[in-house]
């Protein structure tokens, strides 16, 4: 449980840090957030992405645990 209430409805039960899983693969496979850098090879940076899903309203924030190597490779300006 996260020590957060919910940013929609203020309830303070709040499952944090829960793993998705795209539905197109069937796979276990995590979402993540990714910058890439252009040209013909193209060198990924991802991180995993997590859910704080609200067990009240079923409000899901999604955040990044480690963005520190995203924003490092963004300010170098991959996108």
């Amino acid at each position: 449980m996260s020590d957060q209430p919910c940013s929609r409805c203020g309830h303070p039960e709040v499952l944090e840090g829960v793993r998705l899983k795209p539905p197109s693969t069937g796979g276990v496979d995590e979402v993540q957030a990714v910058v890439s850098t252009g040209g013909m090879i193209r060198r990924e940076t991802g991180a995993d992405l997590r859910a704080r899903i609200c067990v009240a309203c079923g409000h899901a924030d999604l955040f990044v645990p480690d963005p520190g190597p995203l924003a490092e490779r963004w300010r170098a300006g991959d996108r």
